[in-house]
């Protein structure tokens, strides 16, 4: 923590010298975002885009900012800016996903984690959320089959293979 609180004295004298640098601006919103001050880091972050509006990077720590404030409009929004600047992003996809996932928007969350997964094939959390997905929306097969991805990626994780399970489960009651 203090290290942290350190980072943003550090960056705060910069910003003194030097106010137009974007890059210090994201940091400082970085550094608030570790320290669980996610209003200051959407101010550092607003900041940040005043001077570098096409910064798909900057747009998704500021959509991540808001899912953990509750508010969902403005991540999905910050996300969506994201995605059209930096379509080819798997980790904006997923946290775009996460967005829709979180207001449970379950309709609109299976495109963003397919693009994640097609994107980057080996992102295990990635798979996982698609197949959590799939099982809300009732794809059992498409669920289980995310769910292998993943095993393959991760054969340790407990967790997806007790979801494979449970999808498996509820497929054969069908």
């Amino acid at each position: 923590m203090k290290e942290y609180e350190e980072a943003i004295q550090a960056f705060n004298k910069a910003l003194e010298i030097d106010p137009e640098d974007e890059n210090t601006w994201t940091k400082k919103g970085n550094a608030h975002s570790y320290l669980e001050k996610y209003e200051e880091a959407v101010e550092a972050y607003n900041k940040a885009l005043e001077l570098d509006p096409n910064n798909a990077a900057i747009w998704a720590s500021k959509g991540n900012a808001y899912l953990i404030l509750e508010m969902y409009e403005e991540a999905n929004q910050a996300h969506q800016k994201a995605t059209e600047l930096d379509p080819n992003n798997a980790n904006i996809w997923a946290s775009k996903g996460n967005a829709y996932l979180i207001l449970e928007n379950y309709e609109e969350t299976d495109q963003p984690y397919e693009n994640a997964t097609e994107i980057d094939p080996n992102n295990g959390s990635s798979w996982t959320s698609k197949g959590d997905t799939d099982l809300i929306l009732e794809k059992y097969q498409e669920a289980i089959q995310a769910y292998e991805k993943t095993t393959e990626l991760d054969p340790n994780n407990a967790g997806v293979w007790a979801s494979k399970g449970n999808a498996c489960l509820i497929l054969e009651k069908i």
